[in-house]
C-alpha cells in the first residue's frame, strides 16, 4: 500500500513537472489518497494471482511427489511471475492516467506491453538492481553502526536496523515508482502518439505551455521592426544586414566583349 502511495504521489509530481507545472505536497498526497483504495483493490488482484498460481503449482509437485517435480513446479513459478509481474508493471499508471480500475488496468498494462516484454523486462530489471545496491549500501552503513559495540538483540540494534530500513525505501521506492511512470508514459508515446494535452486534461491543468519556449522566455519581434529583416519570413530574399545596396545598370557590354573563362 505505501509503494503504490508513493507511485501515485510521484506521478503527480514528475506529471506536472514534464507540463512545466509545479506542485505542493498537499496535493500530491491528496492525488494519492483518493486513489488508494482502487489501488489496494489491485494489489489484492496481484497478491490473488500470485498466491493462486503457487497453491496450483505446489499441488502438481506434490501429486508428482519427486524431487524433479518440485523443482520444475518452482521454475514455472518463478518463469510465471516474472511474466506476470512484467506484463501488469504499468497497471498503476494506467489507473492513475485512464481511471482504469482492477482488471480494467491489468488489461490495460498488458496490452501496452504486448510487443515490447523484453525492452520492459530490460528496463525494470536495471531499476530492481540499482535499487538493490542502494538498500545494500545503506544497510551495511547502519549495520557498521551495529557491529561498533551494540548488543544485537537490544532494542536499539531493532531501531537501527528499522531505520536502514526505512531510509533505503525512502531512497529506492520513489526512484521505482518515477520509473514506473516514465516507463508508461514512453510506451504509450510510442504505440499511440500520446500527447501533453491528455496528460494536462488528466492533471487538471489548464495551459500546456512547451517548455523549451518558457524557459527561453523567446517572443516573436514585431512585423515592422526593420532591425529584424527575417521576421516574419519574407515573400522574397532579403540582403543580409550591412550589405551594399543594388549594383546600377551600367548597359550593355562593348562589341565583341565575352565573359572571361
Amino acid at each position: 500500500l505505501a509503494i503504490g502511495l508513493v507511485t501515485a504521489a510521484c506521478f503527480h509530481a514528475l506529471a506536472r513537472a514534464y507540463l512545466n507545472e509545479t506542485t505542493a505536497w498537499r496535493d500530491t498526497l491528496g492525488f494519492a489518497l483518493r486513489r488508494a483504495p482502487q489501488m489496494l483493490v489491485i494489489g489484492l488482484i496481484y497478491l490473488g494471482a500470485f498466491v493462486g498460481g503457487f497453491l496450483v503449482l505446489l499441488s502438481v509437485a506434490a501429486a508428482g511427489g519427486s524431487g524433479g517435480a518440485i523443482v520444475l513446479a518452482g521454475g514455472a513459478f518463478l518463469v510465471l511471475g516474472v511474466w506476470l509481474y512484467v506484463a501488469w508493471s504499468v497497471a498503476l499508471p494506467a489507473l492513475l492516467v485512464e481511471d482504469a480500475r482492477g482488471l480494467a488496468a491489468l488489461r490495460r498494462s498488458s496490452a501496452l506491453i504486448q510487443g515490447r516484454w523484453w525492452q520492459t523486462f530490460g528496463v525494470i530489471l536495471v531499476g530492481v538492481l540499482i535499487a538493490l545496491v542502494v538498500t545494500i549500501v545503506v544497510q551495511l552503513m547502519f549495520a557498521f553502526v551495529i557491529a561498533a559495540g551494540i548488543d544485537r538483540s537490544s532494542l536499539a540494534a531493532l531501531l537501527i536496523v528499522s531505520a536502514g530500513g526505512l531510509v533505503a525505501l525512502a531512497i529506492t521506492a520513489p526512484f521505482q515508482a518515477a520509473l514506473l511512470v516514465v516507463l508508461y508514459i514512453d510506451l504509450r508515446v510510442r504505440r499511440e502518439g500520446f500527447g501533453l494535452e491528455e496528460l494536462a486534461a488528466r492533471l487538471g491543468v489548464d495551459v500546456v505551455e512547451e517548455p523549451a519556449v518558457a524557459e527561453a522566455g523567446f517572443e516573436p519581434p514585431p512585423a515592422d521592426d526593420d532591425s529584424a529583416p527575417y521576421w516574419p519570413a519574407p515573400d522574397e530574399p532579403r540582403p543580409p544586414l550591412g550589405a551594399p545596396g543594388p549594383v546600377a545598370d551600367l548597359g550593355p557590354p562593348p562589341p565583341g566583349w565575352r565573359p572571361p573563362g
